[in-house]
């Protein structure tokens, strides 16, 4: 393709802004500790099940 067409480098970094902090998107261990302080799969888990029960899902 590239002989046919310029491309222009892109790479799509997707941010969520939360009450004014910048959380990296897809969600993931960095973006789960940065909102909750969690390190560990098992914390995470745990605090996403809380929220789930919180706001009456599943």
């Amino acid at each position: 393709m590239q002989r046919f067409a310029d491309f222009n480098r892109y790479t799509n970094s997707p941010v969520a802004n939360y009450q004014g902090e910048l959380y990296s998107l897809p969600f993931n261990m960095y973006t789960f500790n940065k909102m909750w302080g969690v390190t560990t799969l098992a914390e995470a888990a745990a605090e996403i099940e809380r929220q789930r029960r919180k706001a009456g899902i599943g």
